[in-house]
């Protein structure tokens, strides 16, 4: 049922926006696609296929996409990206985050990689610079530390200035992880008179508990970017709706999965530029001479259901500055 409803999304694609591709490199290109959404109408995958389409590359047509899902059958993201190099794909479209980058490139360092978002590329060694990636790995880009404050004062703003607040991650994260990301979360809590309480967990299988933990200390809480909480947004969003948490993520899903507000990248807006990335390799651009580009369109999505459950009023501010409301 997937696959009928993948082709009749893409076949519409196709024939709604495709271009002649005759100014394009007429080889028909294999375009490996590693992911921890295995969702094939998922609409920032469909995003990138339209503009795709716009720039003249149509698939079935002009390129075969070689899906390969982290998880899917106990997958992790080194199997999943050596199977794309055992099926010879000529470019890499990475959608998964830091971890799933460094899993590529362990996989190849020839193979092109673009990659939909990446904390900081640089620090992380996924490019020696952004002006000039070098290796074989490009894409888009975001100051982690800038989009986790402003993060953090939507929530201490929404939710009256709160003494603490929680914040959930992951136990390899770097906030977990990294001395210096957890100073900067406590100094920019302190600078808007609050604490930040962490909360990392090692496996899905203690959500709930923490949940719950958190529920009881009366903290609004902060999720933390990472593929878990992409993966598992739904449950997650049930949680903090069935506790009355209040709660923060990362872009509009996290709102619509039940959280008072989402604020993150516009990641339709990364997708295209993605598609431009590929665009520009499949015409046989060097990725290492294409600059990274840092991400400059955020979603602030509110949930003023979730907010009307919880008995919290909504700053006229917020309503008139937000990209989405969900009602």
């Amino acid at each position: 049922m997937r696959t009928q409803r993948r082709c009749l999304v893409l076949a519409g694609c196709a024939t709604l926006l495709a271009l002649p591709s005759a100014a394009l490199s007429k080889k028909h290109h294999r375009l490996g696609v590693l992911s921890i959404d295995d969702n094939p109408v998922d609409p920032i995958w469909i995003e990138f296929l339209l503009e795709m389409a716009r720039l003249g590359l149509t698939e079935g047509y002009d390129f075969t996409v070689v899906p390969s899902f982290v998880g899917r059958d106990g997958k992790t993201a080194e199997d999943a990206a050596q199977e794309l190099v055992a099926h010879k794909v000529d470019a890499i479209y990475v959608s998964g985050g830091t971890g799933v980058v460094k899993a590529a490139m362990k996989a190849t360092s020839t193979i092109p990689i673009v990659m939909l978002t990446s904390a900081d590329p640089v620090r992380d060694g996924l490019v020696a610079s952004l002006r000039r990636p070098d290796g074989n790995v490009t894409g888009n880009a975001v100051l982690a530390p800038e989009l986790l404050a402003k993060r953090l004062q939507f929530l201490v703003e929404i939710t009256r200035r709160p003494r603490k607040v929680a914040f959930l991650t992951t136990a390899s994260s770097p906030i977990a992880t990294r001395p210096e990301m957890r100073a900067a979360l406590d100094a920019k809590a302190k600078s808007m008179d609050t604490s930040a309480q962490v909360f990392p967990i090692a496996s899905i299988d203690e959500l709930d508990s923490v949940i719950q933990e958190i529920s009881r200390s009366g903290l609004p809480l902060m999720a933390d970017s990472t593929a878990l909480f992409y993966i598992n947004v739904k449950r997650l969003g049930e949680l903090v709706v069935q506790n009355r948490v209040p709660a923060i993520g990362d872009g509009r899903r996290y709102a619509e999965a039940g959280f008072l507000v989402a604020y993150g990248l516009d990641y339709h807006d990364l997708a295209r530029r993605c598609a431009r990335f590929i665009a520009k390799i499949f015409q046989g651009a060097d990725p290492g001479k294409l600059p990274v580009e840092l991400a400059n369109k955020f979603d602030l999505v509110l949930n003023l259901r979730t907010a009307t459950r919880l008995g919290i009023g909504v700053p006229k501010n917020f309503i008139s500055g937000a990209t989405a409301i969900i009602r």
